[in-house]
């Protein structure tokens, strides 16, 4: 490429961006860099090699340069859009991209650097070396990058603080979005900022295209044509796709390839997949780093995945998204000599709830051991139940958002990135990817801890330790919050999106049971009933209750609060204390609503207060007030009650019992309850005058009734008292 490299050398001289020394002589203190090429699409660029000459080392900064790429583009449409979505034509969002023409040679050398900052090349015809002083910043020293990129910064701050454009800018491509029906004013504006700070754009076709909703920057399509869904596409260009293309068939069909061609395909490849959903290639791209640096020229290509070059340009996002929770596990067993394996999967797709669990016979995982070579294939087992899983619902899952829970983490990592140096994993990966772009499927690979992997057998069998049949675990709850009330008691610590898929589970699974379970509690009383004593017989207080539990699994639910309250009790004295803190600012809220809504005069006293919701919650949530100043402690009050006691029991008449309801009344109360033209309220309380005679309740004891554990079953009426006349205040 020397001819070519001599060719631009001369041009930059006629520019004025270089002077060759008429004596070619190199005075003292004096460094020269030398020049070549690299050859770019049809053009030989000529690059200065400051790292050669150590020039560049000479070179550091304190700031890391930050630059606009297609993220920060894309981030600026979206935000557009959502902060109004276009309706009419001419607030549609458009961009297009300026390009400075040979950016690096606008900005001039400083005069006393250019004695480090000259270059030698050969002159092809007479095969002389020339050596030549560069005015303008050249392409290969480290430092010309940073400076050039505080001008482009410089430019993109001016745009957007006092000409409040939308502008981003990365090396010297410089992005601006507009509306519609403003994109020929804006686009004046800049081609006028440009000109009055003295920085010439390159006028080619290509370069300069109009504002429209498609347009090319960095390599990439930036589709703005379904802006109003608030969609916006990025595609690889066609040229750039085009180049891969023949640079990989040319690849293909000389089977060798050089270490410098490798690193600039690797470039390449690395470059497109950041725009598109592509990692059928990565173990390609892995393979070209490892193509070696050998002097001896270009080496065979290796076995391995042929580089694929079918980057597709229609390829959007999923149309349904969907949840996969993977496990797999490997134990040595000692007495076989063969490997355990077992794999499972759940999938959560719409209202579907899926799942598969398999364990492989003793002889083929022993086969499977003998072939990888090793005894322990917990990787592999935790790779596998991903393949089978988009093979065994491959149908559901075609053109779809997957996201995927795996609790290993070198298993998420292989998948994710589609490669690992292991032989037998990298196998299932590629093949995993293989099934992944046939069914166009999009995966997002996530780490849950196994405690809250609903595909592990831990949490199963955690259900099996605590309800001894299917039975008991389907009265242990009916709605949502007595599943998270027990979801808190046996598996405490589970994120939201955990504790979400376990109720959606549990509810499914017995709303599926529901019939199953009530078929086998009519058929456990039906064996009760046939199975009575001819005569009464009076077992002993602790077998009738160990009976009761074993066979009515309703007793749990009793059980279950006990363990919470366990809980509780065993809480820090911090934590109890703020929470009664909250509970007491809670109820004190709701009291003051009750009073409000009676209209006592204590409101009409506290409308003209400045801030009346803290003073409802002064006056009411409080809580105790110190014991010194207790008006109950005080001993002349105390004194006072004393003697009013006395002198109350005194002139009180004897107390008689209550006399007890007659037949006649008790059978008037269940007429009343079951007349349907009497007022809702009196057959109520007739009811609940019954409920009193027939659990031989005081009816102060229906005060103490905890309203959630009501309940009408096939075996009537339930309910538990919190607290009764003889329980005593404190229980």
């Amino acid at each position: 490429m020397e001819p070519e490299v001599w060719a631009a050398t001369l041009q930059e001289s006629e520019n004025g961006w270089l002077t060759f020394r008429p004596d070619q002589t190199i005075q003292s203190g004096c460094i020269v860099s030398s020049r070549f090429g690299v050859k770019q699409k049809n053009k030989v660029r000529p690059i200065d090699n400051f790292r050669s000459s150590l020039v560049n080392s000479t070179c550091g900064v304190r700031e890391k340069v930050a630059m606009d790429g297609v993220d920060e583009i894309v981030s600026l449409c979206l935000h557009w859009l959502r902060r109004k979505r276009p309706v009419d034509p001419d607030v549609r969002v458009v961009g297009r991209t300026w390009d400075l023409k040979s950016a690096y040679k606008q900005l001039a050398v400083r005069a006393d650097h250019k004695r480090f900052a000259a270059i030698c090349m050969i002159d092809p015809k007479t095969n002389e070396v020339k050596i030549a002083d560069v005015h303008s910043m050249p392409f290969g020293a480290l430092a010309a990058v940073h400076a050039f990129l505080r001008c482009g910064e410089a430019i993109k701050a001016i745009g957007r603080c006092k000409l409040l454009l939308v502008m981003t800018n990365f090396f010297d491509d410089f992005t601006v979005l507009a509306s519609k029906g403003n994109s020929k004013r804006v686009g004046l504006v800049v081609s006028f900022l440009f000109r009055k700070l003295g920085w010439d754009v390159a006028q080619e076709d290509k370069k300069n295209a109009p504002f429209g909703e498609v347009f090319d920057v960095l390599g990439v399509r930036i589709d703005l044509s379904q802006q109003h869904l608030g969609l916006v596409s990025i595609w690889n260009t066609p040229e750039r796709l085009e180049e891969l293309r023949a640079d990989v068939r040319r690849l293909l069909l000389d089977q060798r390839i050089s270490y410098e061609e490798a690193q600039r395909l690797r470039g390449r490849f690395l470059f497109a997949e950041q725009n598109v959903w592509g990692r059928n290639s990565r173990q390609a791209i892995v393979c070209l780093e490892d193509v070696p640096d050998t002097s001896s020229g270009p080496v065979p290509l290796t076995e391995g995945p042929a580089v694929s070059p079918a980057f597709s340009a229609e390829q959007g996002p999923g149309w349904q998204e969907a949840r996969l929770w993977l496990d797999g596990a490997c134990e040595w067993d000692v007495p076989s000599s063969s490997p355990i394996c077992g794999f499972g999967g759940v999938l959560f797709l719409g209202d579907q709830i899926l799942a598969w669990g398999f364990e492989l016979p003793r002889a083929e995982g022993k086969k499977w051991a003998e072939r990888v070579g090793k005894q322990q294939l917990v990787f592999e087992c935790e790779l596998l139940p991903y393949l089978i899983s988009l093979q065994l619902w491959g149908t559901l899952l075609k053109a779809c958002d997957l996201m995927i829970f795996i609790d290993n983490d070198a298993a998420r990592a292989s998948l994710a990135k589609s490669f690992t140096r292991k032989e037998e994993g990298a196998r299932i990966v590629f093949e995993a990817v293989e099934e992944e772009e046939r069914l166009d499927v999009q995966a997002f690979f996530m780490r849950v801890p196994t405690s809250s992997n609903i595909a592990d057998g831990q949490e199963i069998a955690r259900l099996k330790e605590h309800f001894g049949s299917p039975l008991h675990l389907l009265a242990a709850f009916d709605s949502e919050d007595e599943i998270k009330e027990l979801i808190d008691v046996y598996w405490p610590g589970i994120g939201s999106d955990g504790v979400k898929e376990r109720v959606k589970t549990l509810l499914k699974w017995s709303a599926d049971n529901a019939k199953a379970g009530k078929r086998r509690r009519r058929e456990i009383l039906r064996d009760s009933l046939e199975t009575l004593p001819s005569r009464p017989a009076r077992p002993e207080l602790a077998k009738s209750f160990e009976e009761a539990t074993r066979d009515n699994p309703l007793v749990l639910l009793e059980g279950l609060a006990r363990r919470k309250k366990l809980l509780r009790s065993e809480a820090d004295p911090t934590q109890r204390a703020s929470e009664e803190k909250v509970a007491r600012e809670k109820y004190a809220i709701l009291l003051c609503s009750f009073i409000k809504e009676a209209k006592l005069p204590v409101t009409e006293q506290l409308q003209d207060v400045s801030d009346p919701d803290s003073v409802w919650k002064r006056l009411f949530g409080n809580g105790k007030v110190p014991e010194p100043e207790r008006f109950s402690k005080d001993t002349t009050w105390i004194a006072q009650l004393n003697s009013l006691t006395s002198d109350l029991k005194a002139a009180s008449a004897p107390v008689r019992q209550a006399p007890m309801l007659t037949v006649a009344m008790v059978v008037s109360l269940e007429l009343h309850v079951v007349k349907k033209d009497e007022s809702l309220f009196e057959r109520a309380m007739s009811w609940i005058a019954l409920v009193a005679v027939f659990a031989s309740m005081r009816i102060d004891d229906l005060q103490g009734v905890i309203p959630k554990s009501m309940a009408l079953t096939d075996a009537g009426f339930r309910a538990v008292l919190g607290r009764t006349k003889t329980t005593g205040s404190d229980c």
